[in-house]
């Protein structure tokens, strides 16, 4: 009787044993499993970027070769300015002359977009550095007045105009991302927040008015 216990007892721990060894089996494969799944996701992403870029690519081809866009950085002085002219009057040209049929995508309008983007960041870079500009020479003749508070004025003068500046500056790297900006549905998601944020300065600004 009791060399019967032993036996089941042996082949219990035999058993669990296995279902242990099953069990870890079983997580290093889900593991294996979510490495593949994860790596296959970036390599489909990866794909799909690549033949984003392309496309926009191909896009911008197309488009250079409706409107006679040509590079002139090959050539120097007056023939480059003279090439670049006659390059002009053909985009011109191709601009009031074009058929419905010849157009195919929207690079035209991404980028009218862009630029209008980027004039708006242009404006407010500047705007930023004259207002910088007036903060330190507001410091300037804080200095020359010999009171204390005169002297802890320029310095919070001076605190803010080394904010605006860096917001200028910002502003700067913000312009050079939008001209460098490849990604359509980015850009219309950001044409669409500025949109929205200058509709609600011009309702704030309406309605204290």
């Amino acid at each position: 009787m009791s060399t019967k216990r032993k036996k089941n007892k042996k082949q219990d721990k035999t058993q669990n044993k296995q279902a242990s060894v099953g069990t870890q089996l079983h997580a290093v494969s889900s593991e294996e499993l979510k490495q593949i799944i994860v790596e296959a996701i970036l390599k489909a992403e990866e794909e799909k970027q690549e033949k984003m870029a392309q496309h926009y690519k191909k896009e911008k081809e197309e488009w250079s070769k409706l409107f006679g866009e040509e590079d002139y950085s090959g050539y120097k002085g007056l023939s480059r300015l003279k090439l670049e002219a006659q390059c002009v009057i053909r985009m011109i040209k191709k601009i009031v002359t074009v058929k419905d049929i010849e157009i195919k995508e929207s690079f035209c309008a991404e980028n009218f977009i862009k630029a209008i983007i980027m004039v708006i960041f242009i404006f407010g870079e500047y705007i930023a550095y004259f207002g910088a500009l007036m903060f330190l020479l507001g410091v300037f003749f804080k200095l020359w007045d010999a009171t204390g508070n005169s002297k802890w004025l320029a310095v919070v003068w001076l605190a803010l105009g080394f904010c605006i500046f860096l917001w200028a500056r910002l502003f700067r790297i913000m312009r050079i991302e939008i001209k460098k900006m490849e990604k359509r549905e980015q850009l219309f998601a950001i044409s669409g927040n500025i949109v929205a944020i200058i509709s609600m300065i011009i309702a704030i600004i309406a309605f204290n008015g």
